[in-house]
């Protein structure tokens, strides 16, 4: 299935959660698999447990999984920001360019840069420039990516701690559509690497058709990319 347009927000956001390119010789990792690799493959027992608090190395060092709506501060939209902030990968012994790289240009990097030294218990984004409209445009374009990419990452964390049994009201009461049956349901779908039609990958990875418009729609995307 070919998608009739793809908006630039939805491929820079794409190249970000779960890219299909190389750096440095080998695969990105990407920001969906280092969240798994950071934040969940570590504390895997312990979220088991009903512990949400993780301790993935990076800023302050202790984000809270669950926390979605309220302040950046030890939150998941905390933890995801640093991530992509970061050039080290403690987990995994990674060194890679920022993920910022990809969609930031270099005056919205020195201004993010500035809120990760200045600033490290918010987040980034673009400053209301509607004085310069270039700026304001290329502002629109990062803020539009930042979007999609908070709301993938975090309804990607979402169904897996469901799967742990957590309570995951607070998700679907911030505007993070986790539904019944969605269990890893995002990581699954992108891993089905045995099938090549994207129908038969939803299909199979989604019979009761629980997965929300646009994590099918951001998925189509990757897969359509992942194609070309």
């Amino acid at each position: 299935m070919k998608l009739k347009e793809i908006n630039d927000y939805e491929i820079l956001s794409a190249k970000v959660l779960y890219p299909n390119d190389k750096v440095n010789g080998h695969n990105r990792t990407g920001l969906l698999k280092l969240l798994y690799f950071s934040a969940i493959e570590p504390f895997e027992g312990s979220l088991y447990e009903g512990d949400y608090k993780v301790r993935p190395g990076y800023a302050y060092d202790k984000f809270y999984l669950n926390w979605v709506d309220g302040s950046y501060d030890m939150s998941l939209h905390g933890l995801i920001h640093h991530i992509m902030a970061s050039e080290y990968h403690h987990s995994i012994d990674l060194h890679e360019e920022k993920l910022y790289d990809l969609f930031l240009n270099k005056r919205q990097m020195e201004s993010m840069k500035d809120v990760v030294k200045n600033y490290p218990e918010s987040i980034y984004r673009p400053e209301y420039e509607s004085e310069i409209k270039e700026n304001e445009k290329e502002n629109e374009l990062v803020n539009n990516t930042l979007d999609l990419i908070y709301n993938i990452s975090i309804k990607y964390i979402g169904q897996i701690l469901l799967d742990t049994g957590a309570d995951v009201e607070g998700f679907n009461d911030a505007g993070y559509e986790i539904a019944e049956g969605s269990e890893y349901l995002i990581e699954n779908i992108l891993s089905c690497g045995h099938l090549t039609n994207i129908n038969e990958i939803l299909e199979e990875s989604d019979p009761k058709n629980v997965l929300d418009q646009e994590s099918r729609r951001f998925i189509e995307v990757v897969h359509q990319l992942h194609n070309l």
